[in-house]
């Protein structure tokens, strides 16, 4: 199976730190590149699980085979950012496995849903294609979850926290509240895209920090360290 050098090209995972480094240089590549490059990924794919409906719903596919091309390439971007969420092929255990195939299992029989909507004159064109994105939401969703579990531990004496920050995109109020909250100790708010209203439309990221544990209050439900607690801050 390729790995995500196909699109992560002149990257190279160390499995020490359990982050990317840019072939070239060395350099460590920051958490908010490799966000990025899986928004690329879904972006390129995007357009074709989008717009590939229209044939369907103008009568110029049957349903199966909008159907079985709609469910190849939802299934290729969850293993592919799945991978690039892990560091690579090599890294996918049976539990990623397991996980994207229970999602798929659910994605399946939304595109079943979907096309029989559609054959029932109950779902418009439009609809059609915002569930399309929303699919593709949830795979950011999941890649973003798997991506935050990679993260190395906290050495001793360290706290490793965490804070929302909005996305390009209209805000639902749950990741207003979540942003309001400012840095909490990890795990405890939701990965983007879980736990919110806006489900597979969230377009907000994680930022992380490893903090001295003597100095982690002076973090919790603020924007910096020793400033103003934010609103709906602890």
């Amino acid at each position: 199976m390729p790995g995500p050098t196909e699109w992560l090209r002149g990257y190279l995972w160390d499995k020490t730190i359990r982050r990317y480094r840019n072939a070239a240089t060395g350099r460590i590549v920051s958490r908010e590149k490799v966000i990025g490059l899986l928004d690329q990924s879904l972006a390129q794919r995007e357009g074709r699980i989008t717009k590939g409906v229209i044939p369907f719903v103008e009568g110029r596919c049957t349903r199966n085979e909008w159907v079985s091309r709609t469910q190849t390439l939802v299934k290729r971007e969850y293993l592919q950012s799945v991978a690039v969420a892990r560091g690579g092929w090599d890294r996918m255990t049976p539990a990623d496995y397991g996980r994207i195939g229970q999602r798929l299992r659910v994605e399946y029989a939304r595109l079943q849903g979907t096309a029989q909507d559609i054959v029932d004159g109950k779902c418009s064109l439009a609809q059609a294609e915002q569930r399309m994105h929303m699919a593709l939401g949830r795979v950011r969703a999941l890649a973003m979850d798997v991506e935050r579990a990679n993260q190395p531990p906290a050495p001793e004496g360290m706290t490793r926290l965490e804070r929302r920050l909005l996305g390009q995109a209209e805000h639902c109020d749950d990741c207003v509240n979540f942003y309001q909250m400012g840095w909490q100790p990890a795990g405890t708010l939701p990965s983007p895209g879980e736990g919110t209203i806006c489900n597979g439309n969230c377009k907000c990221t994680l930022d992380s920090i490893q903090v001295p544990s003597s100095e982690a209050l002076l973090y919790i439900g603020r924007a910096d360290k020793g400033g103003p607690l934010l609103a709906g801050g602890a």
